[in-house]
């Protein structure tokens, strides 16, 4: 068996899409998580890294992210290491909502001060 396909068969990395390193400014609620405000590190047409003002979620939870007036997604939390967590949304982000959050995030950064 080639080296490559031995590589594929056993391995258990998934491509993941690309992500898009933008800070960016944004809300957070779930059923076990209250309402706070929250930074986008990054993110990808699937999910987004993030960091907790408050308290992070919980593994598995479902939250909601808004960011901006026109944008709320509902997402499940897939790592969470200190205050900082990943999550995967249930319907991946449109072309028009990646555009929007890339533009956006260039006139709210916050710069060195998250909060």
């Amino acid at each position: 068996m080639p080296v490559a396909e031995s590589i594929s068969a056993h391995s258990q990395w998934k491509l993941r899409p690309t992500r898009t390193q933008q800070i960016v400014t944004a809300k957070m609620r779930g059923a076990y998580t209250v309402e706070q405000d929250i930074v986008v590190r990054n993110f990808s047409s699937e999910g987004l890294g993030a960091i907790a003002r408050d308290c992070p979620p919980g593994l598995s939870e479902t939250v909601v992210v808004s960011i901006g007036p026109i944008m709320d997604r509902v997402a499940t939390v897939q790592w969470v290491r200190g205050d900082r967590f990943g999550l995967h949304f249930q319907k991946p982000l449109s072309r028009t909502d990646h555009d929007y959050l890339t533009c956006r995030s260039i006139d709210e950064r916050p710069g060195f001060q998250l909060f």
